[in-house]
């Protein structure tokens, strides 16, 4: 008796930098007849399992065609926008029929880097910082310093 249901895809490591996006993509085989509804969704595995389903942070595309009689084959797509570190994991395409679950192979992703994301503080005009998010402590002391030190210079001139 042939699986009802069966996911197909290759393993793989990706390293994706972060701000990018990464697409998941499996393929799924099954007999419509005896499987019947079927749903078919990528999941970041990790103490539990969680579908990828936030429209927010997930687009996912579905076609599907028939093919040998009761056959059909299924591809769904999950495009991961905008990674971010949190991100780092194992994700797995699942499929389920009513009676029967089929699973694919753990991809496993990394980001790396930072976002270039740039932030911009503006003071008087004048005064712009532009700063990447892993700076943000160091110019922040640094701004609370300056700040500091013109309030120093502003009191010492009005005493003289």
């Amino acid at each position: 008796m042939s699986k009802t249901v069966e996911v197909i895809y290759p393993q793989a490591a990706i390293h994706a930098p972060s701000g990018s996006s990464v697409p998941l993509s499996c393929e799924i085989r099954y007999d419509f007849q005896r499987c019947g509804l079927l749903h078919a969704a990528w999941h970041k595995v990790d103490r539990e399992s969680t579908e990828l389903r936030d429209p927010r942070r997930y687009l996912t595309t579905v076609n599907e065609t028939q093919y040998g009689g009761n056959m059909r084959r299924r591809q769904v797509v999950t495009e991961i926008l905008e990674v971010r570190a949190a991100d780092t994991g194992t994700f797995q395409c699942f499929a389920k029929c009513p009676d029967e679950t089929a699973m694919g192979h753990f991809i496993r992703i990394r980001v790396q880097g930072t976002a270039e994301r740039q932030f911009t503080h503006c003071r008087r005009k004048r005064f712009v910082l532009c700063f990447h998010l892993r700076k943000l402590s160091r110019l922040h002391a640094r701004v609370l310093k300056m700040a500091s030190n013109r309030e120093n210079d502003a009191v010492s001139s009005l005493g003289h």
